[in-house]
């Protein structure tokens, strides 16, 4: 009988320290009311949504970029007329140059703020730099004095038009540094038509894995080029019409009309060759891209943008989503 008392007694015991243990485990670390995780578990915090680029950035980068080509092409055939301007050609150069100087600073004046304070003092900083020189180089080819003068004094007016127009200094950092520096404005930069993109797509091809072989002699066979899919409206570009179609397009260049441009695209040598005009006369545009992924954005103010995605991309084809975008 004591047997068996003593017995009940520490199994008693031992499932009273098997309780303890239990609740013991069960407690919580968070009790005063800190987290003891030891970060291991914790999940990361989500990245930052990228900035998506929108109408009006891609609009002013597209205008920077115009009217700052523009200057450009102006300065370096300034720089090569200003020693080798003849007594024939002067008055065809200085009248040629102050229109084409007249025209940067319109585009640069037209410029609506972009509330990028680095953007916006850049194209401030063109805008003073070009109407530094500007009113000098009008005065120069007034074509009224020009008429009472010889040849010659219209020969040294052209040189001293074009050593003025070459000295023009563009600030630094220039557009493209500028760009890159925001990313909504990097994004759009990269839409705008007349802007060479800060990162150019590049085709991806889906890997092919070579089949194994026992010989080191053999050689693998090379992995096939990848094909163009089938586009949904195929090689119909009346389907653009509406303004949202995907077509297949090839070397030979085809014309389409979308809201208020006439488009025509080829592909050549794996690349896309985009040339648009307004059906309204306000303006045309030519642009390339390489590779799959590329985007162009284009169109006039008065009206919906058209997108134009390269979605796959061969040597000799590509198919297009084009779309319009408000």
């Amino acid at each position: 009988m004591l047997k068996r008392v003593r017995t009940a007694a520490r199994l008693a015991a031992l499932l009273a320290a098997g309780l303890m243990l239990t609740v013991s485990g069960c407690t919580s670390d968070t009790d005063s009311g800190t987290d003891q995780t030891d970060g291991k578990h914790q999940r990361p915090a989500p990245a930052a949504p990228t900035p998506a680029p929108t109408r009006a950035l891609v609009v002013w980068a597209d205008t920077m970029c115009g009217t700052t080509s523009s200057l450009e092409a102006l300065k370096k055939t300034s720089a090569a007329a200003a020693g080798a301007i003849g007594k024939t050609g002067a008055e065809s150069y200085l009248s040629t140059t102050s229109a084409a100087l007249d025209e940067v600073a319109r585009g640069y004046a037209g410029l609506t703020p972009s509330g990028i304070a680095a953007a916006d003092r850049l194209s401030a900083s063109l805008a003073r730099t070009v109407n530094a020189v500007k009113p000098e180089v009008s005065e120069l080819a007034d074509a009224k004095t020009l008429s009472g003068l010889a040849a010659a004094e219209k020969a040294d007016r052209a040189t001293r038009a074009a050593k003025l127009v070459a000295s023009i200094e563009q600030p630094e950092p220039g557009l493209p540094a500028v760009a890159a520096g925001d990313p909504a404005l990097a994004a759009s930069y990269n839409l705008a038509p007349r802007c060479t993109p800060l990162t150019q797509p590049t085709t991806e091809s889906p890997a092919v894995e070579s089949p194994a072989v026992e010989s080191p002699a053999v050689e693998s066979p090379a992995a096939p080029r990848p094909s163009v899919p089938t586009a949904a409206d195929g090689t119909d570009v009346s389907a653009c019409a509406d303004g949202a179609c995907q077509i297949l397009v090839g070397p030979e260049p085809v014309d389409f009309v979308v809201g208020k441009q006439k488009v025509t695209v080829s592909v050549k040598d794996g690349r896309l060759n985009l040339h648009h005009t307004s059906t309204t006369g306000l303006g045309s545009g030519t642009i390339m891209m390489g590779g799959r992924g590329g985007t162009a954005l284009f169109g006039q103010g008065d009206g919906p943008m058209i997108k134009v995605k390269v979605t796959s991309m061969s040597e000799t084809g590509a198919v297009l989503d084009i779309s319009t975008v408000r």
